[in-house]
């Protein structure tokens, strides 16, 4: 159903498989000490894709000393029917959550340094993940959702046996971030971590990706999210700064200026809970890099907005 692999920064960038088979040998590529990155991408998708190998590699060149473990559920994940995709994700954050017991279980892994990661469906992974072993004892510290998918748990969920259970919200995790890229269209629109964030006002076309590039759009979230990792800590002249606020227009006012100020992505401050908004260039990188809002700025041009890419 799944194969689950971890690599450690210092000692193995090629990654070894999670099994309970040969734990010395895994004993040798992990620090049972350091955070743990669980990587999950989404439908249609595997771990080797864009969506796992950017946030994967942003991670082993940054400064952090992580072990990174990258989720490959693409068999389930390859059904071309979305509906049956889409109810297994509990049954894959399920078997995951038993990975991450197992490892507790060996002392190989402490429960408060666990992070979860998930792209689309794979934030819904991430979510039934948290769920299930929170329900063994003790939350993980964080799931971070990158534009959860929408359609089958916010929009046309029916299907699903259990929506509360299977849907990312913020009582999977001690502390819960989303991204939102797609609301309305591909990824979830409603507030649903103790921190939001609405870069661009969260709709599509994200700037840069076309009136027609709703995959584009979708998959800024983890474009977003891997541009974080490498500016290693926050800085206020550096990294996807935003402000609380009501609305983006509100934001694009200037009228939220003297409001709460969080970085979006892996250096989010944890203790600041509510909705935040902000903007971001049409190309790489995409961080404004602490500028302020301005109407008149390339990344808002319109031209920007016909370009596919």
């Amino acid at each position: 159903m799944m194969d689950v692999k971890s690599r450690f920064k210092r000692k193995n960038r090629e990654g070894v498989t999670i099994s309970g088979e040969d734990l010395d040998t895994f004993k040798d590529f992990i620090d049972p000490n350091s955070a743990y990155k669980f990587i999950t991408h989404g439908w249609l998708s595997s771990s080797t894709s864009s969506t796992v190998e950017n946030i994967m590699r942003a991670y082993l060149n940054s400064t952090q000393d992580v072990n990174i473990v990258t989720v490959n559920w693409e068999i389930i994940a390859g059904r071309t029917d979305y509906r049956v995709s889409a109810s297994d994700t509990l049954n894959v954050g399920k078997e995951l959550a038993k990975r991450i017991i197992f490892l507790k279980e060996n002392n190989l892994l402490k429960i408060e340094n666990v992070h979860l990661i998930g792209h689309s469906l794979g934030a819904h992974v991430s979510g039934s993940t948290g769920y299930y072993v929170k329900e063994n004892g003790e939350a993980v510290s964080r799931i971070t959702g990158l534009d959860p998918a929408g359609p089958g748990f916010e929009l046309f969920n029916s299907y699903l046996l259990d929506p509360k259970t299977m849907a990312l919200n913020k009582e999977h995790a001690k502390f819960v971030d989303i991204i939102h890229t797609s609301c309305g269209t591909l990824g979830y629109s409603s507030a649903i971590g103790h921190t939001d964030f609405y870069p661009n006002g969260g709709t599509h076309p994200m700037p840069g990706c076309g009136i027609y590039g709703f995959a584009c759009s979708h998959a800024r979230a983890h474009v977003y999210f891997g541009e974080s990792i490498q500016y290693d800590e926050p800085n206020p002249n550096l990294g996807f700064w935003s402000k609380e606020c009501q609305s983006f227009s509100d934001f694009s006012k200037g009228t939220c200026n003297d409001k709460e100020e969080n970085v979006m992505g892996e250096y989010t401050d944890t203790s600041k809970s509510g909705v935040f908004y902000l903007a971001t260039n049409a190309n790489s990188p995409y961080a404004l890099n602490g500028k302020q809002y301005d109407d008149s700025s390339s990344w808002f041009s319109p031209l920007n907005q016909l370009n596919p890419f």
